[in-house]
């Protein structure tokens, strides 16, 4: 088992960090045990008084590696799957979740019954887009095509989400005419 990875030789100790699992913490949910992706991590050992620190960065997520891998799975995880828990409150908005198997850091874009004045609900199917941050002018705008009317941010890394809907109007369920 991964508990049994940990190695100690006379003075030297040999630890496993991260693992590509979930584990259930004391709270009853499960957390990710992987390391983050393209993640600069720290590391300090104590041993009595000594002290020791490094740091180092994962690699980042290998590009073409498309091979089908069992999901992770866990006991106590909703259909015994070893996914980490999510936090479905509003504090969870900000969280940021690890992919055991990836290392992949996902953040939730929005969950059930949440309602946002920032974005665009009515037309969802046709012109999906959500600034989350506010950070944006006119982000309607992304959408449209147009060259003369663009939305704009002055705010550095400001993210905003665009769907992309490839045939638009084919095959919508929420839309008359769909299945």
């Amino acid at each position: 088992s991964d508990t049994t990875r940990s190695l100690t030789e006379g003075r030297s100790r040999r630890v496993v960090i991260g693992k590509r699992r979930s584990d259930k913490a004391r709270d009853g949910r499960l957390y990710s045990r992987a390391l983050a992706a393209d993640t600069l991590h720290y590391v300090r050992v104590t041993c009595g008084a000594a002290q020791a620190t490094t740091s180092f960065k994962t690699k980042s997520l290998a590009w073409g590696d498309s091979s089908a891998e069992p999901p992770p799975y866990h006991p106590d995880g909703f259909g015994f799957y070893g996914w980490p828990s999510i936090d479905w409150t509003p504090a969870g908005r900000d969280k940021e979740y690890v992919d055991p198997m990836t290392g992949v850091k996902l953040k939730l874009a929005a969950w059930p019954g949440q309602g946002n004045s920032r974005r665009n609900e009515a037309t969802i199917a046709a012109d999906l887009w959500w600034d989350w941050q506010g950070a944006w002018s006119d982000p309607q705008n992304v959408r449209t095509g147009s060259t003369t009317s663009l939305a704009s941010t002055s705010t550095a890394d400001a993210a905003i989400f665009v769907g992309i809907e490839p045939n638009p109007g084919v095959g919508i369920p929420w839309e008359s005419g769909g299945y």
